[in-house]
């Protein structure tokens, strides 16, 4: 055994405990890159079973919520409103009443072009933030009536009334 100040260490000048942090260091990369390996293993296992029920690959298979009946009933959409909006329902649904939820169109086109859609009349101004890859998605996503509630009050959390001001006088009446 060595004396003095290299008593503890090794032919290359390493301590004990900076040996021992190396070999978990390198025991912590062999586990990390054996999960990445069996990870890719099982991947493949789960890409083989699905060529079985569909030519996509897994990765392309993208699963969304079947949407709700476009026409649904005023009661359903008042009691959607008041389950997600608590304390704003009253509000909400007096927007939504002034807005678009009695009427069969649920679109409108602006004189500046741009368009409301659904009952809460959802500007494509905010269409950046709506759900969807294209135009046509996000006007989808907006035709289901508990989304466009949701949006709805999201914009309602953020804006205040802000963007059904021009109907203020109506929806005032229902509060």
């Amino acid at each position: 055994m060595r004396r003095g100040s290299n008593q503890y260490q090794d032919n290359w000048g390493l301590s004990y405990g900076t040996k021992k942090s190396i070999y978990y260091l390198l025991f912590c990369m062999f586990m990390v890159a054996l999960v990445g390996f069996v990870a890719q293993i099982n991947m493949k296992k789960l890409e083989a079973r699905a060529e079985v029920i569909s030519p996509l690959p897994v990765s392309a298979v993208v699963i969304t919520p079947t949407p709700t009946p476009v026409l649904i009933k005023q009661k359903n959409f008042v009691n959607y409103a008041k389950r997600v909006a608590g304390n704003k329902a009253k509000l909400l649904i007096a927007l939504a009443n002034c807005e678009g939820l009695n009427s069969k169109r649920k679109v409108n086109i602006n004189s500046n072009g741009s368009a409301d859609y659904g009952e809460m009349q959802v500007n494509t101004v905010h269409f950046d933030r709506v759900p969807g890859g294209t135009y046509e998605e996000k006007v989808e996503w907006l035709s289901d009536p508990e989304n466009n509630a949701l949006f709805g009050y999201m914009l309602l959390l953020e804006q205040n009334v802000g963007p059904w001001k021009s109907s203020e006088s109506c929806w005032r009446k229902g509060l």
